[in-house]
C-alpha cells in the first residue's frame, strides 16, 4: 500500500540566493583591485567597484535580513558578501579621491 501524501504547501525551503549573489559579486571586485594596482584605466574600475559593491551590500543585507527571519540558511554567505561590498565600495571612493587630488595637483603644477 503506497502512504498518502498530504495536501497542503509543501515544506519549506531555503531562499539562499541574495547571500550567493552578494558573496559572487564582492567576489568578482577583487581582480578589480588588483587591475588598479598595476595600472588599471581608472575610469572604468571606479564606477564598476561602486556598482558591484553597492549590490553587494544591498544583496547582503537582504541575505542577512532573510537568514534572521529563518527564510534562508547562508547568513555567513550574506555577511562575507556584506563585508566585500563595503571594502569595494571604500576601494573606489579612496581611488576616486586620490585621482582628484593627483588631477588638482598636476593641473597646478602646470601652470
Amino acid at each position: 500500500m503506497i502512504p498518502h501524501q498530504p495536501y497542503g504547501p509543501s515544506p519549506l525551503t531555503h531562499n539562499n540566493e541574495f547571500g550567493g549573489g552578494a558573496l559572487a559579486l564582492g567576489v568578482l571586485s577583487l581582480p578589480l583591485w588588483l587591475l588598479m594596482a598595476f595600472g588599471g584605466n581608472l575610469p572604468f574600475v571606479v564606477p564598476t567597484l561602486s556598482l558591484f559593491g553597492v549590490l553587494a551590500i544591498v544583496l547582503g543585507r537582504l541575505g542577512i535580513k532573510a537568514a534572521g527571519r529563518g527564510t534562508a540558511s547562508n547568513r555567513g554567505t550574506s555577511y562575507a558578501g556584506y563585508i566585500l561590498g563595503v571594502i569595494s565600495c571604500t576601494v573606489a571612493a579612496s581611488l576616486l579621491v586620490v585621482g582628484m587630488i593627483i588631477g588638482f595637483i598636476a593641473g597646478v603644477s602646470s601652470r
